[in-house]
């Protein structure tokens, strides 16, 4: 048998673990063969000596942002950033212009995305509970969507993705969860977050702090606790986006236990981020806010503990402009498709001492299992695609945001507005571990962080059987 590529001399996350001495062979974009403490012998087209680095399955961003929209991130730039990022699978979110709320604009967005993605990807189909919104769930399932987009906060997005009240929401999950779908949910309550909003308004606050003190922790927790009696009536399988609050971790762990199909995501910023009463720094205006330190390090407890089944990054790299308030500042943590693997790596695994396993679990295992993409995708085992990442664990490096990828529409739109175009929430971190090459489907899209891969590569993958 002649490989494709052969992968050798590596220290690869199997599944049974951390293995030495590992090498790959890749055929027709699967693995085709592993061996353990020897070398493939076989010829070969392309060869690889990993030198005794980490070689990890490439990672799967569940909560990625692209849009159509001058200013914005597009789909292309978003998988270029993927790709030099190793993450060789994204999952974009419906919040498109118009919004991907019927089967044609899902076809219409499959269509685009196909012909300039760099890296695989899978999508989220909509649902805002207008018009014949209910009709269009069964045939965005048979195109082949991973699952749903809801929202139950009525204000944050209400002229393109308004959110639901919550007989449209359980109407929704009854339909989703007989085609045995996926419902992720943002869980916001809109009346204690307008309520809030509206009196702190009043009293003149355009402060960073304001934002996060209209969102306090039971506004995230009332819709949450919600929606997980929603997933236990309806026997919905359902993941509770960008988890913030330890709270809501808790939650989710007992609706486990109790035998709902339930799944908890967190973001980096969310385990990083200083909160805005501390930094003071309206930029950092994310959706939910950032929590306290003490919160913040519980979360990355319950991480390592199991409790946190995916962490995503919620790229979305709005422009940043420094002359509207908090209210009217665009939020994003800027391009983290890029850095969501060092971040983990190096905060988590280097600083924090989170097993490697565990890492990998939560950037390519445990989403491949929650949106049925395993194991096509999120491991290294036989008969998987051949999407790899090669890491160099010693190598230390800085964040710096004029080096990371952003579109060239959203540059010349901040340029031609008077805004600083390149912008990080991490800009200037010292991180350890720096990705040397990344593979997809046995195919090296990223050498060093130059991009090898070609608009049109990346393919739509869809659910096989979700865990």
């Amino acid at each position: 048998m002649k490989y494709d590529m052969v992968v050798s001399n590596c220290r690869a996350v199997l599944p049974q673990g951390v293995t030495s001495k590992v090498s790959i062979g890749i055929l027709d974009g699967k693995i085709a063969a592993l061996n353990i403490g020897s070398n493939i012998d076989t010829e070969a087209k392309e060869r690889i000596d990993a030198l005794e680095m980490l070689v990890i399955p490439g990672s799967i961003d569940t909560h990625v942002h692209t849009q159509t929209r001058v200013g914005t991130e597009t789909f292309h730039n978003a998988t270029v950033a993927a790709a030099k990022g190793g993450v060789t699978t994204i999952v974009d979110m419906p919040f498109d212009h118009p919004p991907t709320l019927t089967h044609r604009l899902l076809k219409e967005k499959i269509s685009r995305a196909l012909e300039s993605a760099c890296v695989d990807f899978a999508l989220y189909g909509g649902f805002t509970g207008e018009g014949d919104g209910l009709e269009e769930i069964v045939p965005q399932v048979e195109e082949g969507v991973v699952g749903f987009k809801l929202m139950t906060d009525q204000a944050l997005t209400k002229e393109r993705y308004p959110g639901l009240d919550p007989g449209a929401q359980l109407e929704a999950m009854e339909i989703i969860a007989k085609c045995d779908s996926l419902a992720t949910v943002h869980t916001e309550n809109p009346f204690i977050v307008g309520r809030l909003t509206n009196k702190l308004k009043r009293a003149g606050r355009e402060d960073a702090a304001a934002w996060e003190e209209v969102r306090p922790v039971i506004a995230e927790l009332e819709p949450l606790s919600r929606t997980l009696l929603f997933a236990r009536w309806t026997k919905c399988r359902t993941c509770i986006a960008h988890v913030s609050i330890p709270e809501g971790i808790d939650f989710i762990k007992e609706a486990k236990r109790s035998g709902y199909n339930v799944y908890a995501e967190t973001l980096p910023q969310l385990l990083l981020i200083p909160n805005l009463s501390k930094s003071g720094d309206r930029r950092c205006k994310f959706i939910p806010p950032s929590r306290d330190e003490q919160r913040r390090e519980e979360l990355w407890k319950k991480l390592a503990d199991g409790d946190i089944n995916v962490v995503g990054s919620d790229h979305t790299p709005y422009p940043k402009d420094m002359t509207k308030n908090v209210w009217e500042m665009a939020g994003g943590a800027g391009n983290l498709l890029e850095i969501i693997l060092p971040l983990m790596l190096s905060e988590g695994a280097s600083k924090r001492g989170l097993p490697i396993v565990r890492m990998v679990e939560v950037l390519s295992t445990g989403p491949a299992k929650m949106l049925g993409l395993y194991p096509k995708k999120g491991c290294i085992a036989l008969g998987s695609d051949g999407d790899l990442v090669i890491i160099d664990t010693n190598d230390e490096w800085e964040i710096r945001a004029d080096k990371l990828e952003y579109d060239k529409t959203y540059i010349d739109y901040c340029r031609n507005n008077g805004i600083t175009d390149k912008w990080s929430a991490f800009e200037g971190w010292k991180v350890r571990g720096r990705i040397k090459k990344v593979l997809l489907r046995g195919r090296v899209i990223s050498d060093n962080g130059n991009l090898c891969g070609s608009p049109g590569i990346g393919k739509m993958v869809k659910p096989l059987k979700a865990d």
